[in-house]
């Protein structure tokens, strides 16, 4: 009978889908007749088919899993290349300090949509190869497991790491800003007001892991969170915000909803109505921030829609063809980088501790055509891997998406709590901006992950020892 129900629910999913995706396709052809670049927004359209279709036929029973939070990002390409279309040789901020013609800009974005495309493509098959359809239910295999006995020691824990982390950021808020509210209400200074006082904000990864630990042991004891918990979890939402650092701020939360999704299959529905409410939230903090910069620099306000659409897209605010275009210009056989990129996330935390400079590809182009004043471009994990291995970028994002998914599958065959939240992080702070940055987004997944993990460790060797 399920069976039945499921192919009756396929066929009506199905039912109504294709009618939208030929609707798309059909306005991609429509939109050349009025369109000031040609091409690019017809098979952008396509583009938005196969996203549609692949995470269809491997979200039917997971919704959030690797490749839907790698597709939600890579519809930047989708959204860039409609705005390029129509925006009459407004190609973005970084393409006007290259020296391009007009026409060279449109065929390099016509070749940068199609390259995304293909690297779409095989990125999917490469997550065909170890998924398995699965719905699995999570938290029946962790009663009578040692986390019961361990997770004895986790509420003087979580107190003492987020009561250390809470003084600290308020310690932090009177010495540079002169009190909390005054952080909060000049938080996109941060950076400079940090620089200034040599701070650092690594004890704030402190509270991150006492809150993720707390959210474990609720999990783990079958106990709903509480209000104390969603209390303490937005604190760190303010937290992250009061550093300017939006997006690190947002994946924090993000990482505790994809936890909570996969343990509590009965609740995905709110939670996946959560996430696109948060998302949603994120882009009206970062609309706030776009005013309180301009505000703060002086600038006239412009709160027109061509001005706040160019400012998200023109400005490299998303995965974006103008970025491909630089790194086709700046890479070709003569200097690839033959895989050095992928090193950059060690170099970036290991090797500054021996006086190494921090690295990436965006870095190295600022260099050559991006003036100081400006930040660097994010060449994304398909420029990432053309600017490593040129025309082999394709297959490069195949192996990266079979990583993905066996990783995926080894985690849901696991039932380990712990690997489970670790997962969370990874999927929130790495997959989900790896599409838009590149692989140098592992540093971030570190300083998530890295403290629970020590913790974790310590706290069971703990009562190993209290155990003897």
């Amino acid at each position: 009978m399920r069976n039945i129900v499921n192919y009756s629910n396929d066929k009506t999913l199905l039912f109504l889908i294709f009618p939208i995706a030929l609707i798309f396709i059909i306005g991609g052809f429509v939109s050349e007749f009025y369109a000031t670049t040609p091409f690019i927004s017809l098979v952008a359209s396509f583009l938005f088919v196969i996203i549609v279709f692949a995470n269809i036929a491997y979200g039917r029973n997971m919704l959030i899993n690797p490749l839907s939070i790698f597709s939600f990002m890579y519809l930047g390409y989708v959204f860039g290349s409609f705005y390029y279309a129509f925006s009459d040789g407004d190609f973005g901020k970084f393409l006007s300090y290259l020296n391009l013609s007009r026409f060279e800009t449109e065929l390099y974005l016509f070749y940068s949509i199609l390259y995304a495309v293909v690297c779409y493509l095989f990125f999917v098959f490469g997550f065909s190869i170890f998924y398995k359809k699965k719905n699995v239910v999570l938290r029946g295999t962790w009663s009578g497991s040692y986390y019961d006995s361990l997770l004895i020691l986790y509420k003087p824990i979580c107190f003492l790491l987020i009561t250390i982390g809470l003084a600290y950021w308020v310690w932090m808020s009177y010495t540079l800003a002169g009190g909390v509210i005054p952080m909060l209400l000049y938080f996109q200074a941060f950076r400079h007001l940090i620089e200034d006082a040599q701070l650092s904000t690594l004890p704030y990864h402190l509270y991150y892991a006492g809150v993720f630990l707390w959210l474990i042991a609720s999990v783990v004891k079958n106990n709903k969170v509480s209000f104390y918990f969603v209390l303490f979890s937005f604190i760190g939402l303010v937290i992250g915000l009061s550093t300017g650092r939006i997006t690190l701020a947002f994946t924090y939360v993000m990482a505790q909803m994809i936890f909570y999704y996969f343990c509590f299959p009965e609740k995905r529905r709110k939670i996946i109505i959560f996430l696109f409410s948060l998302m949603s939230l994120g882009f009206v903090v970062y609309f706030l921030r776009i005013l309180s910069n301009q505000y703060f620099m002086g600038v006239d306000l412009d709160l027109s829609e061509k001005s706040f659409i160019g400012t998200i897209i023109g400005d490299g605010n998303i995965t974006d063809l103008q970025q491909l275009v630089i790194v086709f210009k700046t890479f070709d056989s003569s200097n690839m980088l033959l895989g050095k990129s992928y090193l950059d996330t060690f170099r970036n935390t290991i090797g500054t501790q021996f006086g190494y400079e921090p690295h990436s590809i965006g870095l190295l182009i600022k260099e050559l055509y991006i003036p100081s004043t400006s930040g660097a471009p994010t060449p994304g994990a398909i420029g990432e891997a053309y600017a490593n291995f040129i025309f082999l970028g394709p297959a490069i994002m195949f192996f990266i998406g079979s990583v993905f998914s066996y990783i995926y599958m080894t985690v849901l065959d696991s039932k380990n709590p712990l690997v489970i939240m670790i997962y969370s992080i990874f999927l929130a702070r790495f997959v989900f901006m790896y599409p838009k940055v590149d692989s140098t987004m592992m540093v971030n997944f570190l300083w998530g992950a890295g403290p629970l993990i020590v913790i974790w460790f310590f706290l069971r060797l703990t009562f190993n020892l209290i155990k003897k």
